[in-house]
């Protein structure tokens, strides 16, 4: 079976949750179908990094298009960064020769399937007679609406983009031959905006690599938490800005010994800025950027937090954590889909909810360790690669049945 993969961004290096989830699909394709990559390139930075060494699993071509953007574009990227990426208003950023590339290696050599990585792809997945699956990511006009609820001027694009983006998705998810979402809640949402049989939704549960961390007996005399996302993406920016205003000095004053750790593009600069504006919290909070390796950083990290007040589909951040073996900490917002009796995962909301979780963890080596070890069980059960290549496979094979498999659990 030859697959088109049409990604929105590059998978790798995976500094996002969204690359991760790309990069891991991408691969499980790859074990199911040969797969050809098409990916749009951005910076020079996009295309340096897909130079490199392809991964090991990767069988099939890569074919990079670059998007080259005049002074205003640059404008309206940088807003558009600063608020939220649309589907309806970014499908024009998609080159037109990555379509074309497309549909001449189809005339060469015939396609099986398209998987188009992320809404905005959609415009390029025009090949007659060859079915396309849709890889939503998110919901985008949930996010928008979640969006125009804050309290700040980028809320007034949210509500003016909200029926835009309506109309696309419910067009885009009516015409789909399969959609594949993140999580129950999404799948629903298809289902309500574009009526269809259930077995042309299927849910892909996210996967991480999977390799356990040892955790550091000292928890209890130094813990330290760890956040993983980028700066770019504001549902992070405002959910660690809100995290560092009215929770983080409760948490030292509780816990004199506590460090927060941050890993992702930005958050150098981002926790930079708050220890200068905050000088009594320096040493305690510090970002690191973009890290090549995450193992590295999780090797240093005790729990996983993820302080979300909106957002969409299961944090892929949360996951990351377990699957290193840490236990995690969230908001209800960020733990959408997880098992509300999960011992290894907190749902806190208020400031003193953050305080008695991180206590209650750190109480005794016995009382992490537990949390810890439960946290990996669940990530290795449910999230690694083989998981997720077996439900690609199920919706592959339906794809070319005509029918589906189901709504998958």
């Amino acid at each position: 079976m030859r697959v088109a993969f049409l990604a929105h961004l590059p998978p790798w290096p995976a500094t996002s949750g969204g690359q991760q989830k790309s990069i891991q699909t991408l691969e499980a394709l790859c074990r199911c179908a040969a797969v050809d990559l098409y990916t749009i390139a951005r910076s020079d930075a996009d295309e340096e990094n897909l130079r490199g060494p392809l991964p090991a699993w990767f069988n099939g071509t890569l074919k990079t298009f670059r998007i080259r953007r005049g002074p205003g574009q640059d404008v309206i990227a940088w807003l558009r960064s600063r608020y939220l990426l649309t589907p309806w208003f970014v499908e024009r950023d998609r080159t037109a020769a990555l379509g074309t590339a497309v549909a001449a290696a189809h005339a060469q050599k015939p396609y099986d399937v398209v998987w188009v990585d992320h809404l905005q792809m959609w415009g390029s997945a025009n090949l007659p007679g060859v079915p396309a699956v849709l890889d939503a990511h998110n919901i985008e006009q949930d996010l928008l609406l979640q969006r125009s609820q804050a309290g700040d001027g980028f809320a007034v694009f949210a509500r003016t983009d909200i029926e835009r983006v309506r109309r696309f998705e419910t067009r885009v998810f009516s015409i789909a031959d399969h959609v594949c979402v993140i999580g129950a809640g999404d799948a629903a949402r298809v289902s309500e905006l574009a009526p269809m049989s259930a077995k042309r939704v299927s849910i892909l549960p996210p996967a991480v690599p999977v390799k356990r961390v040892p955790g550091a007996l000292t928890v209890t005399a130094q813990p330290i938490l760890g956040f993983v996302g980028s700066m770019r993406w504001l549902a992070n920016r405002d959910g660690m800005q809100d995290f560092l205003k009215t929770t983080w000095p409760s948490i030292v004053q509780a816990i004199p010994n506590v460090r927060l750790v941050c890993a992702g593009r930005e958050t150098d600069t981002f926790c930079s800025e708050f220890t200068r504006e905050h000088p009594e919290f320096s040493g305690r909070v510090t970002g690191l950027g973009t890290v090549p390796d995450l193992r590295e950083f999780w090797e240093q990290i005790h729990i996983g937090i993820a302080p979300l007040r909106w957002g969409g589909g299961v944090k892929i951040k949360l996951i990351e954590s377990w699957g290193a073996g840490k236990p995690t900490l969230g908001t209800p917002v960020a733990t959408v889909d997880i098992p509300q009796d999960a011992r290894f995962h907190t749902y806190v909301t208020r400031p003193d909810d953050w305080c008695a979780a991180v206590r209650h963890l750190v109480s005794t080596p016995e009382t992490y360790a537990a949390a810890a070890a439960q946290a990996f069980t669940f990530a290795d059960a449910h999230h690694t690669v083989s998981v997720l290549q077996m439900e690609v496979a199920n919706v592959l094979k339906g794809v070319m049945r005509g029918t589906s498999t189901g709504v998958a659990s």
